[in-house]
């Protein structure tokens, strides 16, 4: 049972769910997103959105295809969402994407339709491949085989779920609009003002600005979004 579940109040503080009510909640499955930074099909549906309450009726929803990631029907509910991720229920005509909310708790805002065939994608890694060609590593597993990109790692292109394709990139630099994605300043979005790329232990940092002020955060935690505004709806302007 421990391998399979975790105890609510062992449960990721990202979750943001309730430490009293059953002891144990479904312990994300292998996959795209490290426990720390995801959450459930199971939590989402019945913590966040509540459309179950048990986990019963969410493998029922999932048996059905109701519920799409990334436009692709899944059938664990232990599945594990990550942010950017884009969930829909097509029977309802309902589509979300999980992001941070003001809180640092991974929670879904409802996108409309055109949003959902869009995913923002930061590149960790790009190799080249026999053939000439270059393959593009995401954050959340996907990989892309392209002819040739001037797109490099840590910066975001952003994706046609449908097309299966890149419609444009951008790159992290000054000037450029970034969301935090860890640390205490998850959640946030704001223009970088400056990046110190440091050779000491701590590694680079980045300096961003948005209406609470100036701020200096890692520059791992940086996840470009857009070049003077964020491409996408990312939820509560902070």
């Amino acid at each position: 049972m421990v391998k399979n579940h975790l105890s609510r109040l062992a449960s990721p503080k990202i979750w943001g769910i309730a430490k009293k009510g059953k002891k144990w909640v479904a312990r994300p499955s292998c996959g795209p997103h490290a426990l720390k930074r995801c959450l459930t099909i199971n939590t989402l549906l019945q913590e966040n959105l509540d459309y179950a309450t048990r986990a019963k009726e969410v493998k029922r929803i999932l048996y059905n295809k109701e519920l799409l990631v990334d436009k692709i029907a899944r059938k664990d509910y232990k599945f594990p969402l990550g942010l950017m991720d884009v969930v829909e229920f097509p029977t309802l005509k309902e589509a979300y994407r999980v992001v941070y909310n003001a809180q640092g708790f991974l929670r879904p805002i409802k996108i409309d339709a055109k949003e959902a065939n869009l995913k923002l994608l930061k590149i960790t890694g790009k190799t080249s491949i026999k053939g000439g060609k270059l393959q593009l590593n995401f954050y959340d597993g996907k990989n892309l085989i392209v002819d040739k990109t001037e797109a490099k790692v840590g910066d975001t292109v952003l994706f046609d779920l449908v097309k299966k394709q890149i419609v444009k990139s951008f790159s992290l630099k000054e000037g450029s609009t970034v969301y935090i994605d860890e640390g205490k300043y998850a959640g946030n979005v704001g223009v970088v003002k400056n990046i110190n790329k440091t050779s000491d232990l701590q590694g680079a940092e980045l300096t961003f600005e948005n209406k609470a002020g100036v701020h200096v955060t890692l520059l791992d935690y940086a996840f470009v979004v857009g070049d003077k505004k964020a491409e996408l709806k990312l939820g509560e302007d902070k």
